[in-house]
């Protein structure tokens, strides 16, 4: 018996063929896969590179501060390379200073020279003391020489407490160095050409240390200071 128009209907639905649904399935494949190969095709670029790239091409403000900073600078750098150019030349100079044989007229003028100077600043001394004296007599209340005295004596007694406490310290040194042994210490001091050495008595190693010589020894006048040589004792 011939089929009824509703089940006609399914059967021609049912035996339609499927051809464009399978055409876009094919064609979104093709289209993946054609996008994936473009992908591998491009050269990789790492980003490890492709960042040092970029901040290079832009500059940092911290960069051009410093070196805007830094450019004022710049001239101070070169004072040291200078100064450290003019340094062997210096040194040169002084060594062959050093060098040259010394001219002994040179040296003869130079000691008498000194030897001028030494006296003046002594006279220069002398002079400056008399002027204080002569201040301290000349005072306007009348008493000036009698000030004077009182200084005088006041200066000996200092000269001859200190006198004393030095010839307790340079005895015993002499004592210990034996008979005439003082001699060879007072010799260690040593002299100056321009000046005068003290003269001792021809008592031999027999001779004593006495305040006397210790003053000698050491330049000071004894009368100056009060000290009476022959008795031994202060004024």
């Amino acid at each position: 018996m011939p089929d009824s128009p509703a089940e006609s209907s399914v059967s021609d639905t049912s035996a339609m063929p499927k051809g464009p649904a399978n055409s876009d399935v094919r064609e979104a494949k093709r289209r993946r896969l054609s996008i994936a190969t473009n992908t591998l095709s491009k050269p990789f670029r790492s980003p490890l590179l492709s960042k040092p790239r970029s901040t290079a091409t832009t500059p940092s403000p911290t960069k051009s501060v410093a070196s805007s900073v830094g450019s004022p600078t710049s001239p101070v750098t070169d004072a040291p390379i200078a100064t450290n150019r003019r340094r062997p030349s210096l040194q040169f100079t002084t060594r062959r200073t050093s060098s040259a044989p010394q001219n002994p007229e040179l040296t003869k003028l130079y000691k008498q020279q000194s030897t001028l100077e030494a006296n003046l600043r002594g006279k220069r001394a002398l002079l400056d003391t008399a002027k204080q004296a002569l201040n301290i007599e000349t005072a306007a209340d009348g008493r000036g020489e009698e000030k004077l005295q009182a200084l005088i004596e006041k200066w000996r007694t200092a000269a001859s407490s200190a006198a004393d406490a030095l010839y307790e310290i340079t005895s015993q040194r002499a004592t210990n160095a034996g008979p005439g042994g003082w001699k060879e210490l007072i010799g260690k001091r040593g002299w100056d050409d321009d000046e005068k050495q003290p003269t001792y008595g021809k008592g031999g190693e027999d001779e004593e240390f006495t305040m006397g010589v210790m003053l000698k020894a050491l330049g000071i006048d004894p009368e100056l200071i009060g000290y009476d040589q022959d008795n031994d004792c202060w004024k």
